[in-house]
């Protein structure tokens, strides 16, 4: 039987033009000759090499023996079965270790949220023993915008990630805390605006009680945040067991 040789188009080498390929690799019957390389190193020849042919790359398919495929020709069928190694292909995605990386960086996320909250919170306090405290508003106010920006994008992302994981989290119970601290945290931001815009109204004591309540609040949920980073950290390492 005569012996056949089939030839497989690689569209994704990168070629010079043909008269330079031709006067590097020589030709073969008029066709310049193609160098294929795996890992940096040249594929051998055993008779008919690659070529570029009418500007496409054919390479014979018992080049690909090399690379661990199996090609059987069938002379019955005029036909030829090429099977790849299994073992030279992508492993497969480690959901659970994907789960979990999601895991950590959204809590990460959700525990800079909780830090964000704190440091609103002593920043107006210190507004409030400024001479010309008044003149804070404006800035307060578009603190308090970026602060509800940065919250808003934690708890839609946050949520997308609890729907998505398979796993159980702690993320609805943090989402719950955030959102009642935040609502604390507007209520000692329109204290303390009220207060600054109307010198003639003592609201000392009220936004003391309310800014103790907040920072007291978020510490907690920073606690509770952290405490799911580090169960998710042990996990990562099998140290949950």
């Amino acid at each position: 039987m005569m012996k056949k040789i089939a030839l497989l188009s690689l569209g994704l080498l990168s070629l010079s033009s043909i008269t330079y390929a031709a006067s590097l690799n020589g030709d073969y019957e008029g066709s310049p000759v193609v160098n294929v390389q795996s890992g940096g190193q040249a594929l051998q020849v055993e008779d008919v090499p690659a070529i570029n042919y009418k500007g496409r790359t054919m390479v014979p398919l018992y080049m690909l023996k090399q690379l661990g495929a199996e090609v059987a020709w069938n002379g019955d069928t005029y036909s030829v079965n090429v099977t790849l190694d299994k073992t030279q292909q992508a492993p497969k995605v480690d959901k659970d270790a994907q789960e979990l990386l999601l895991l950590k960086d959204t809590y990460q996320w959700l525990s800079d949220t909780d830090q964000a909250m704190v440091t609103f919170i002593q920043k107006i306090q210190n507004y409030t023993t400024l001479d010309n405290a008044s003149d804070y508003l404006k800035t307060i106010d578009n603190e308090f915008q970026d602060l509800t920006k940065q919250y808003n994008e934690s708890t839609q992302v946050a949520t997308k990630v609890k729907d998505k994981v398979t796993r159980e989290t702690k993320i609805p119970q943090i989402l719950f805390s955030q959102l009642q601290t935040m609502d604390q945290v507007k209520q000692t931001k329109d204290l303390i605006t009220v207060s600054l815009s109307n010198k003639s109204i003592d609201m000392s004591v009220p936004i003391k009680v309310s800014m103790f309540t907040t920072i007291q609040t978020t510490q907690k949920n920073i606690a509770a945040t952290k405490q799911a980073l580090h169960e998710v950290l042990l996990q990562e390492m099998g140290l949950d067991k």
